[in-house]
């Protein structure tokens, strides 16, 4: 049998702001082996290779959550002949139902899962599982002895063009959701703004459809009424493959999320050059370690976030320059999607 995986996946849509990143780690993975069998749950636009085969359970198509649990299991039985690993990623859910299935038939279940808390059904998930895959020391999963603490996976590649990157432009770039902390940001911009009053701030995301996230989204708008419409501004998120002008057009980028999530954002920036400034010591143990001193500041520190941000402002050019370069050779030598997706191919 040639060499063959089956991936799980809450979806592959490439115009997706938040997973379309999954279409490219799709690619990278047809690329290595012969044949490539993707189950999600909803399905939109994608360009693949020939070798890739995508099956939906039926989310865009409105049908029940028992109809979706019948097509994943149709689908797994349909394909138990083609495949011998299984790589689901982010959703647990997938290997609760399918991995008993699974290792009764001698398939290997590897799975993705990267989440600061966890509960008994991680638990479950995890025995099932052959290998267990994050990339946070503070993800919940970390603390098994079968998990691998993985790169990122940031696509290594010239995205050509000069983009004027404005000075003192913020960017925060993501879903809006509480678990995001965006409060945060824009409380430490408020100080930012007293330092330097030409500063800008840039939220680019949406909420999704969930009630808390659009709550939470108005809750912020009113959080920013102070702030002058000239210094601050929302902007709904893009596809993934059309953030890095975005990205380049910053002077630093802000990511406020709880340790134990690593935002594959706070990567792609600094890969683009723009310094992420993050609360989780994601540099520790590098040669790039010192970067801390300059863009670590304190979980839902408004205050530390401003002292930091003023001061990486205040530098000089060549001063900013080194940082900017050590971050794009960090991602470089840490965390491309290349070698993420060599490390989960070594099990087959």
């Amino acid at each position: 049998m040639k060499k063959s995986i089956l991936i799980i996946t809450q979806k592959v849509d490439r115009n997706d702001p938040v997973l379309g990143f999954f279409h490219q780690w799709i690619i990278e993975f047809s690329k290595k082996i012969e044949n490539v069998y993707v189950i999600c749950l909803e399905k939109g636009e994608y360009d693949l290779p020939e070798n890739v085969k995508v099956m939906s359970l039926g989310k865009e198509k409105g049908v029940s959550k028992i109809k979706y649990v019948l097509n994943f299991y149709k689908y797994i039985w349909k394909l138990k002949k083609k495949y011998k690993t299984v790589f689901v990623h982010m959703n647990q859910e997938y290997v609760l139902l399918g991995g008993i299935f699974w290792r009764l038939f001698g398939k290997k279940v590897l799975m993705w899962r990267n989440h600061p808390s966890g509960s008994l059904l991680t638990r479950i998930s995890v025995l099932l599982s052959n290998k267990v895959y994050c990339t946070s020391k503070d993800s919940f999963t970390n603390k098994f002895k079968k998990t691998e603490i993985m790169p990122v996976g940031i696509l290594l590649k010239d995205f050509g063009g000069d983009t004027k990157r404005n000075d003192k432009s913020i960017l925060s770039l993501g879903r809006i959701s509480p678990v995001k902390n965006i409060e945060t940001i824009i409380s430490g911009f408020n100080s930012i703004l007293k330092v330097h009053k030409d500063a800008k701030l840039s939220v680019v995301g949406n909420p999704t459809k969930r009630e808390i996230d659009e709550d939470y989204y108005r809750v912020l708008q009113t959080v920013s009424s102070g702030i002058s419409p000239e210094s601050i501004k929302f902007i709904p998120g893009v596809a993934p493959y059309k953030t890095a002008e975005i990205f380049k057009s910053h002077d630093l980028f802000i990511n406020a999320t709880d340790p134990g999530s690593f935002d594959k954002t706070i990567l792609e920036s600094m890969y683009l050059g723009t310094p992420s400034f993050v609360c989780q010591n994601i540099w520790e143990g590098t040669e790039f370690s010192y970067l801390s001193e300059y863009l670590y500041f304190n979980l839902k520190d408004a205050e530390d976030l401003a002292k930091k941000v003023n001061s990486f402002l205040s530098l000089s050019s060549e001063e900013k320059n080194k940082i900017r370069k050590d971050c794009f050779n960090f991602v470089k030598n840490h965390h491309s999607l290349g070698s993420l997706v060599d490390k989960v191919l070594k099990e087959i």
